[in-house]
C-alpha cells in the first residue's frame, strides 16, 4: 500500500510540475505579447509624432515662400508704377 501512495504522490506531484511549467510558458508568452502589443504601439505613436512635426515643418516653410513671394509681388507692383 505505501507504494502505491507513494507512486499515487509522485505522479500527482509530476503533474502539479507540468501544469505550473504550462502555466508559466503561457504566462511568459502572455507578458510577450502585451510587451510586443506595447512596443508596437509606442512605435506608432512615435511614428505619428514624427509625422506631425515633419508636416508642421512643411507648413511653416510653404508659410514663409508664400510671405516671401508676396513680399516680391508687392516690389515687381510698386517698381512697375
Amino acid at each position: 500500500m505505501d507504494s502505491n501512495n507513494a507512486l499515487s504522490h509522485s505522479l500527482c506531484r509530476e503533474q502539479w510540475l507540468n501544469n505550473n511549467h504550462c502555466n508559466e510558458t503561457v504566462l511568459a508568452d502572455v507578458a510577450a505579447k502585451t510587451w510586443r502589443n506595447r512596443r508596437s504601439q509606442k512605435l506608432e505613436k512615435m511614428a505619428i509624432l514624427d509625422l506631425q512635426s515633419n508636416l508642421q515643418s512643411e507648413i511653416q516653410a510653404k508659410e514663409a515662400i508664400r510671405g516671401e513671394l508676396s513680399n516680391a509681388k508687392t516690389v515687381q507692383v510698386s517698381l512697375e508704377k
